[in-house]
Order: C-alpha cells, then sequence, then structure tokens
C-alpha cells in the first residue's frame, strides 16, 4: 500500500511541482510490482518518490548478477541493507561476508562485486548522492578497463 500526503503549498523541483508531504511505501508491495528503484532522480520529477538526493532500491536475490562486474563509484556511498539472507562481497582485496542484520558501507572509489549470496537474500541498497553515471569497471588490480589492455 503505497501512500502519500498531499502539502497544501506545493513545491518547485526542476519545473515540476511535487505536491507531496511525505511517502508511505511498502517494499514487499513493491518487490511484487517488478519495481527495484524505490526512490531517486531517475523517477518523473513530479512523483511522489522522486529524489534528487538519494537513491533506494530493494531487491530480492536469488544469484549473483552474472552482468555484475568489480566497479568502483566515483561520486556515490552505496550501503547495503541486508534484510535477510547473506551475502559475500568483494571490497577492494578483501572478502567480505555480510548477514542479515548488517549494514555495509562501500565509500566512492572502492571497488566492489558481489561473489555469492544465499538464496532469498533481501537488500536495501541506498546510493548517496544519486547518480549512475559514475560507476567505473576494473579489472582484477582495481585498474579501469581499457587502460592499455588489450
Amino acid at each position: 500500500m503505497r501512500q502519500h500526503k498531499t502539502l497544501s503549498s506545493p513545491w518547485i523541483n526542476n519545473g515540476e511541482t511535487v505536491d507531496t508531504e511525505y511517502t508511505l511505501i511498502t517494499l514487499e508491495e513493491e518487490y511484487q510490482e517488478g519495481r527495484k528503484w524505490l526512490i531517486g532522480p531517475f523517477l518523473a520529477a513530479n512523483s511522489s518518490r522522486y529524489s534528487q538526493l538519494i537513491e533506494i532500491g530493494y531487491t530480492d536475490l536469488q544469484k549473483v548478477d552474472e552482468n555484475d562486474r568489480l566497479h568502483f563509484h566515483s561520486h556515490a556511498e552505496e550501503y547495503y541493507v541486508l534484510l535477510s539472507g547473506q551475502m559475500r562481497i568483494r571490497v577492494g582485496s578483501e572478502e567480505i561476508d555480510v548477514e542479515a542484520g548488517h549494514i555495509l558501507l562501500i565509500r566512492p572509489n572502492v571497488a566492489h562485486v558481489i561473489l555469492e549470496v544465499q538464496q532469498g537474500t533481501r537488500i536495501l541498497l541506498i546510493k548517496v548522492p544519486p547518480g549512475g553515471t559514475d560507476k567505473t569497471v576494473v579489472d582484477d588490480t582495481g585498474r579501469e578497463k581499457g587502460d592499455g589492455d588489450t
């Protein structure tokens, strides 16, 4: 059940009127409807879930995303909030086991990739500041792909 309260005085965001004081989102319903990213700048500016300040996603991982590669974000911090299950993630040169109830903060410019997940692992992923264009794929040594590699 998604709820929001309408403001008596709407505010203007990038030329669009936003008229919500708050938005209440039910994670399970959003997941069932196929939404992974719940809040962020990628939504319409007049959406009750639009924000320029943060990205929040929710997923039920069944397996490692085979398309994900070792990468870093040049500006964003990423917070992995494990709601259930467990996963193993490479952060820099370390492999870290993260379990339900843990929050893992990965700083900008630190290479990382999820290596293993227990089926049914549920994660709330938070990126601050948001920005889908600051992801850089690197090789196993942490060098950017294409830096003299053939």
